[in-house]
């Protein structure tokens, strides 16, 4: 048996429910724990194709719960992603994906665009492979075009400082959407459609950022960054960017 100690899951729901339809959510929340009791019982499958069966027909298993959500999808538009990862005995992972009613149909993810562009600076931090640059380095973000607002501190951190590190925990504590875009600027509009293709998410789109009005073209252009030690001495600076993103037309 394989228990949650050897198995890290990962969730993507997109959930976008009439107004009301709180036993609908309710529905979902109980097929996480099913699907959570399941796996700890299941070693699954190394296969990397989707299954797209398995979650609806476990949704069948339990009409009280999920026979409208079956009965109208398009009505209550419930998207299901579930990764069940395993790991051999030399911890090597390997991955099966379910899902429920994935199509064509395009559904605005909204926050949940935070958690990936939050790994995302963590990767690039790694990435840039700088003494003395990690996710505590004092960052300062100047403005270079317009629609573009400078930060020098975090009011709402505990020290004060915009850091990586404080925008992650501002995003996972609050779901800030300032963080996410500070964070959307450091990793830049192109390079995170670049990632998110390398893999596997070709057809996930994040081009903006939340929560300001900005143009096309605004959000394109990331804000010139700039890293400070201790000392305030500069560690690394970034230089205003513009992306050449190719996105698919709405």
């Amino acid at each position: 048996m394989v228990g949650l100690s050897d198995k890290k899951l990962h969730f993507s729901l997109f959930l976008h429910l009439y107004l009301g339809m709180k036993k609908a959510l309710f529905s979902c929340l109980f097929l996480l724990s099913c699907l959570t009791i399941w796996s700890q019982t299941s070693k699954g499958n190394a296969s990397n194709k989707r299954d797209t069966v398995f979650l609806e027909k476990l949704m069948q298993s339990k009409p009280a719960f999920f026979k409208h959500i079956l009965a109208y999808p398009d009505s209550f538009q419930v998207q299901i992603v579930y990764t069940q990862i395993n790991r051999d005995a030399k911890n090597k992972p390997s991955f099966k994906e379910y899902s429920f009613h994935l199509g064509k149909q395009y559904f605005y993810p909204a926050s949940t665009v935070k958690m990936p562009i939050a790994f995302l600076a963590l990767e690039k931090l790694k990435d840039l492979d700088i003494k003395g640059l990690d996710r505590n380095t004092t960052m300062v973000t100047d403005s270079a075009y317009s629609g573009q607002t400078m930060v020098y501190n975090q009011p709402n951190a505990i020290d004060g400082r915009a850091t990586i590190e404080n925008y992650i925990k501002q995003i996972f504590l609050v779901s800030d959407n300032d963080a996410f875009n500070r964070l959307y600027e450091f990793v830049g509009q192109e390079t995170i459609q670049e990632k998110l293709t390398v893999k596997g998410y070709p057809e996930m789109v994040i081009r903006h950022r939340l929560d300001v009005s900005m143009t096309a073209d605004q959000n394109r252009a990331g804000n010139p960054i700039v890293f400070y030690d201790t000392a305030s001495q500069k560690i690394y600076q970034q230089a205003g960017t513009f992306s050449k993103a190719d996105f698919p037309k709405k």
